[in-house]
C-alpha cells in the first residue's frame, strides 16, 4: 500500500479519536477491500474527494460504537426520543468523516494531491452498499478501541497502491 494514500487517514483517524473521544484507535493491516463483499458494519459516513485527484473516503462502523461514540460526545440528548438519537448518529458519524477527511488533506496537499471534500453523507442499515468508483482500488484500514472495531475505506484515481 502507498504510504502517500493510508498514513494521512491513520495520524488523522487516531488523533480524532484521542482527542475527540479519548479513545486510543489501534491500526490493523491496511488491506485491498472488494467494492462488492460482505461487511459487518451498519454505519458509514461518506465523503467525495475532487481535485488533482478524485476518489471517496468512508469510515464504517457497527451501529453499538456509533452509539458509544455520541455518548463520549458529550452531546446533550433526550434519551426518550429514539428519531432524535438516531439523526444525532448521524451528524456524528458526518462530522466524524469529514474531520478525519479534512485532517488527511493537509498532508496530502504538501505531496502535491490538492482535493477538496464533498460535505459528507451517513447510509444506515445491516448489509447496506456503499457505491465505490470503479476508477481505483479501494485501501482498508481497519481500528480496534475498547469500545469497538471501525475501519476507514481510500480509494483515490490516480495514486497506485504499490
Amino acid at each position: 500500500m502507498r504510504a502517500i494514500i493510508v498514513n494521512p487517514f491513520l495520524v488523522a483517524t487516531i488523533n480524532v479519536f484521542k482527542h475527540t473521544f479519548r479513545l486510543e484507535a489501534r491500526p490493523g493491516t491496511p488491506h485491498l477491500v472488494d467494492a462488492f463483499g460482505h461487511h459487518r458494519w451498519e454505519v458509514s459516513g461518506v465523503i467525495s474527494f475532487l481535485g488533482t485527484h478524485t476518489g471517496v473516503v468512508v469510515i464504517r462502523l457497527p451501529a453499538l460504537l456509533a452509539t458509544k461514540l455520541l455518548d463520549r460526545s458529550g452531546i446533550e440528548l433526550d434519551r426518550d426520543d429514539p428519531k432524535a438519537r438516531e439523526r444525532m448518529v448521524n451528524e456524528l458519524v458526518g462530522e466524524l468523516t469529514n474531520v478525519i477527511a479534512g485532517n488527511a488533506t493537509g498532508p496530502l496537499s504538501q505531496d502535491g494531491i490538492d482535493l477538496d471534500i464533498s460535505p459528507p453523507i451517513v447510509v444506515q442499515g445491516k448489509n447496506h452498499r456503499i457505491h465505490w468508483p470503479n476508477h481505483a482500488p479501494i485501501i482498508g484500514m481497519p481500528f480496534t478501541t475498547d469500545i469497538g472495531p471501525f475501519a476507514v475505506d481510500v480509494s483515490m484515481k490516480g495514486i497506485s497502491v504499490i
